[in-house]
């Protein structure tokens, strides 16, 4: 048992979460750093349980004209999954959705941060994300975030009126 903080090897960092058994860090140079356990793909890198930075654009098609649209302004974890938000406001994901906790669909898991909601390039889609994400929160099966006009939005189970969508919806997938 260890009873006393022990100094990280992370420096610079803007923002830090924990998740079941894996945490996640954001630096002030926007990068993104996972470490911990990695079954079900929830530090969204392969490389080992050590820190390291995830890469969102391994998965992700390139969306804007920017260079620098896969840089990280927040992140947090919840029980088996990692969620970060871009500097244009762009929120991905990685890790276990059996609960569709990702807000990715029906799929079980993702390695790799995979673009949540939005579809860009398809201008019908009503799947929109909100235009600024200003917080966003993970639980046990669960994901909330907070737009720019104080509107909560959430995925995952359900159970027990967790994400709040009352008692006769089960699970949300977006």
């Amino acid at each position: 048992i260890i009873s006393t903080p022990t100094k990280m090897e992370l420096s610079n960092i803007a923002q830090i979460s924990a998740g079941w058994s894996h945490g996640c860090a954001v630096s002030k140079n926007n990068i993104l750093y996972t470490w911990g356990r990695n079954s079900f793909g929830r530090l969204g890198h392969i490389k080992s349980f050590y820190i390291n930075d995830v890469d969102i654009s391994l998965s992700n098609h390139k969306v804007t004209e920017h260079k620098d649209e896969f840089l990280v302004k927040m992140a947090c974890c919840s029980h088996t999954s990692t969620f970060a938000v871009t500097i244009y406001d762009h929120l991905f994901s990685c890790g276990w959705n059996k609960n569709g906790e990702n807000g990715i669909g029906g799929q079980k898991s993702t390695r790799y941060m995979k673009r949540v909601i939005s579809d860009l390039y398809n201008e019908e889609s009503n799947l929109k994300q909100p235009k600024k994400i200003e917080k966003i929160y993970g639980g046990a099966a669960t994901f909330i975030m907070i737009d720019e006009n104080g509107y909560a939005y959430a995925s995952g189970t359900n159970e027990n009126n967790v994400i709040g969508l009352g008692k006769d919806c089960e699970n949300s997938l977006t």
